[in-house]
């Protein structure tokens, strides 16, 4: 029998001081995600108002190490990961299929970033 269940994370790694999050996945795939970028796309209220979709947080591009560094990563339920940053800002929500999407982005650069929309 197969399982019609999306691919989800089975690791994530992000070491203390690291600006990267590496994550593997269910069905074998292994994605890379610049804390820039998920912190410039990050879905929470606060960053994205609540008016429009997710657009890109241009105040990123002036980031201190302390607003790109991860303080901690926590699952939620059986569909997302909360990520709360060293500076204290949290409460996005990234979904696995958001991230598995962030995962592609990873060379873009951030000219690409800011017309980005997510399906």
């Amino acid at each position: 029998m197969t399982s019609n269940r999306a691919p989800y994370p089975t690791k994530v790694r992000s070491p203390r001081g690291a600006t990267v999050t590496e994550i593997d996945w269910s069905d074998g795939a292994k994605t890379r995600h610049p804390h820039a970028i998920l912190r410039g796309l990050c879905p929470c209220a606060k960053c994205q108002g609540h008016d429009h979709g997710i657009r890109w947080v241009e105040e990123v591009e002036q980031a201190s190490a302390l607003m790109l560094e991860l303080g901690n990563i926590e699952q939620v339920g059986n569909y997302a990961v909360g990520l709360s940053w060293a500076d204290g800002h949290s409460g996005g929500i990234y979904t696995f299929e958001y991230l598995r999407e962030l995962g592609r982005l990873e060379t873009w650069p951030v000219d690409r970033l800011r017309a980005y929309r997510p399906r």
